[in-house]
């Protein structure tokens, strides 16, 4: 792998060793390197995806020969970015309603399809102190959510609705994996987020919601430019679905 196939574009941050470059910053890093070449591929995938993409990422290139270059944000900010102009040639959201702003505007080659799922769940920090084992449990505490218009957020306000509970958060956060570690720095004493952001990040862990509370969570994937053909069909092989599970995550 070429050094440049380690760049990596991502609003996720709070991980060792990733180079957080936000927004408008996408097109002047991939400027910077000589632009998007034929052997390179620019993948906008939701930040809940980012230790499987990078996974994939990885193996991918090891038998193609191309060059990954990983944008990983808020379905939403990657949306946005796409229909402004960023770059992209495949775009991996975790909900349809951001898929929907995409591809409305006319930039999907094809139709979406549904690759993953995954689950919420409540986190809170290691050792579970506040004891929490609900979402009732919740209303007396600090909590954090997502933003209404971020995937987990939507997600969120439906299972609190089924429930029959009102939280007041004490922010709204533009990601999920923003949500977590808001609990991980101790700035919340809960969160409600994917169960595969729980997973990833130490210092928290997992309470599990009943299957009955849980909605689909469907990740959908589009190609937006030929070049990013041969990335879409691995992510759909048996290869590219072992990987998914491997980090948690449900597969069609």
């Amino acid at each position: 792998m070429t050094a440049a196939g380690r760049r990596r574009v991502t609003a996720a941050g709070r991980r060792r060793g990733t180079r957080v470059v936000v927004g408008a910053l996408l097109v002047l890093a991939l400027g910077g390197c000589g632009g998007i070449g034929q052997e390179q591929v620019v993948v906008s995938a939701a930040a809940s995806l980012t230790e499987a993409m990078e996974a994939l990422e990885v193996a991918y290139e090891a038998g193609s020969g191309q060059d990954v270059v990983l944008n990983l944000a808020g379905s939403q900010e990657l949306a946005a970015q796409i229909v402004a102009g960023s770059p992209a040639a495949v775009f991996a959201a975790a909900d349809p309603v951001q898929m929907a702003v995409v591809t409305d505007a006319g930039l999907g080659l094809g139709d979406p399809a549904r690759f993953a799922g995954n689950r919420l769940v409540i986190v809170v920090p290691e050792g579970n102190p506040e004891g929490v084992t609900d979402l009732g449990d919740l209303t007396d505490l600090v909590v954090v959510l997502g933003a209404p218009e971020v995937p987990v957020g939507a997600y969120t306000a439906e299972v609190l609705d089924a429930a029959g509970v009102v939280l007041q958060p004490a922010s709204l956060e533009p990601s999920t994996r923003a949500v977590v570690a808001r609990v991980v720095a101790g700035d919340a004493d809960a969160g409600i987020a994917y169960a595969t952001d729980a997973a990833a990040l130490e210092g928290v862990q997992a309470v599990v919601l009943p299957a009955e509370l849980q909605p689909d969570i469907a990740y959908e994937v589009v190609l937006l430019d030929r070049s990013g053909e041969g990335f879409l069909e691995f992510l759909a092989s048996d290869r590219g679905t072992a990987i998914l599970r491997r980090f948690g995550f449900t597969t069609p």
